[in-house]
């Protein structure tokens, strides 16, 4: 994979995009003292969505790297398209099912227009620095998929397997089983929730590991 390294967007666009880069005690892309609605505030509460926002704002930017490079108006499109993104997601309020949907629809869209993800392959740290992905080739078009982590409360894994590419997905089979079920989106990874997924936590990682399900994971050349 071709790691991007973190991009700004100009600060006048991030205002209007919420795609500010976060401050340090930040979980999310945009100052949470700052919220201005209730999406913001759930975002803001929720370490799921809060994963999300920053993974929004890592692909946004690298599109519109992309886009500018393109030209012929190609930019112009994304952010007015971008805008009305954000009215969009506004409109879940704090729903958080809606909010996830939201952002992954529009992760997928990114994908396909702009081309930000080229490969499997490669190492994805979690949003909070607490577990990370390997992924390698291996036997094509297959792929071992290694995933471990925690903090000093819980301990992931380590959790090993096989990864078959299914429909824009990674599925993963371990001792026989599916063991977890990953998603490309923007230019990492993101952990659907799900049945497997679910289970592959509280098996995994304990009960006392926090909301991994569902977060997303950005890509990493280890110099981050």
């Amino acid at each position: 994979m071709q790691f991007r390294p973190r991009l700004t967007v100009p600060s006048a666009l991030c205002a209007a995009l919420t795609c500010l880069q976060p401050a340090p005690s930040a979980a999310q892309s945009f100052d949470c003292t700052k919220a201005g609605n209730e999406t913001e505030k759930t975002i803001c509460s929720d370490r799921m969505l809060g994963a999300l926002d920053m993974g929004m704002s890592d692909a946004y930017s690298s599109a519109v790297q992309t886009a500018r490079g393109l030209g012929g108006g190609d930019e112009d499109t994304l952010h007015r398209t971008q805008r009305a993104w954000v009215q969009n997601r506004n409109r879940c309020g704090a729903d958080i099912s809606c909010l996830a949907a939201s952002y992954t629809t529009r992760l997928e869209q990114l994908n396909s227009d702009f081309s930000l993800w080229n490969s499997w392959t490669g190492t994805y740290d979690g949003p909070f620095g607490e577990n990370q992905f390997t992924i390698s080739q291996s036997d094509p078009p297959n792929y071992d998929v290694n995933f471990i982590g925690g903090s000093e409360n819980y301990t992931c894994g380590p959790v090993t397997g096989s990864g078959v590419p299914k429909d824009g997905r990674l599925v993963v089979t371990s001792d026989g089983a599916d063991s977890m079920v990953l998603q490309a989106a923007g230019p990492g990874l993101f952990l659907p929730d799900n049945r497997v997924n679910d289970a592959l936590i509280s098996d995994w990682c304990g009960m006392r590991a926090p909301q991994l399900v569902g977060a997303y994971f950005g890509p990493s050349d280890g110099t981050q």
